[in-house]
């Protein structure tokens, strides 16, 4: 289904580019006039289909998100230090690059919750190895 509603959307931005480049808005009407057609009839149905098929396709990815939402499996606990060892990693990961940045909110206090999940970023990049904690 996602093939055919995108292969539609290509066709029609295809025609209406390629009519775009070659004729005057006076020049098209005029020409679906001379095939006997009404310009506004024929604008009017265009819109109508292509509302159809963005609202084909946008109900579809929909369907795909709920799809991939409820087949993720609920995450596996994290291990993590102690709060005051996160504390010290997070320390000497900024202390070892000085080109390490962060902010924090209206430079409020971090709760246990940031600081965790500061940890968990500075892991995923790389700058704290929590398989070699030397503590």
């Amino acid at each position: 289904m996602k093939n055919d509603v995108q292969k539609e959307i290509d066709a029609f931005r295809k025609l209406a580019l390629a009519d775009l480049d070659t004729l005057s808005d006076a020049e098209l009407m005029a020409e679906i006039a001379a095939d006997g057609g009404n310009p506004q009839e024929m604008s009017d149905q265009i819109a109508a289909r292509l509302d159809d098929v963005v609202s084909q396709f946008l109900r579809y990815r929909t369907a795909e998100a709920k799809v991939q939402a409820n087949s993720k499996k609920p995450e596996a606990a994290i291990w993590r230090p102690a709060m005051e060892r996160i504390k010290q990693l997070i320390e000497q990961a900024f202390a070892a690059d000085p080109k390490l940045a962060t902010a924090f909110r209206d430079g409020k206090r971090q709760s246990d919750s940031d600081l965790q999940t500061l940890y968990d970023d500075l892991v995923d990049m790389g700058k704290i190895n929590p398989d070699h904690d030397p503590r």
